[in-house]
């Protein structure tokens, strides 16, 4: 058997982790994706049984709505979504440590 090995830098540490680096966001998009898919199928069939159960179902409506909105964000959103709330948690937690949140309290 032959083996083809490329190492175009060889082996070290800042290699490892620059391409964890470029290969995480990929895995995880896929995995938002699925998630987002699998909420909003979940969603789907829970609202047919409690329309068929004729209203005997426990779980709220706006439960099911809220529940397909978020998947749908998640599947079609992807990576991009997880991103952008991260962004937006960062940018609060900085606000807050930093004195340039104002909050109104009565």
């Amino acid at each position: 058997m032959n083996y083809a090995v490329l190492a175009s830098d060889g082996w070290s540490i800042n290699n490892l982790l620059q391409r964890v680096g470029e290969l995480v966001p990929q895995w995880g998009g896929m995995i938002v994706i699925i998630s987002g898919g699998i909420l909003m199928l979940a969603m789907v069939i829970w609202g047919v049984v409690k329309f068929l159960k004729k209203g005997q179902d426990q779980t709220s409506w706006v439960f099911l709505i809220v529940g397909l909105i978020i998947g749908g964000a998640l599947a079609f959103g992807g990576w991009s979504v997880v991103e952008n709330v991260g962004r937006g948690g960062l940018q609060t937690i900085e606000d807050l440590g930093t004195g340039g949140a104002i909050f109104w309290v009565r």
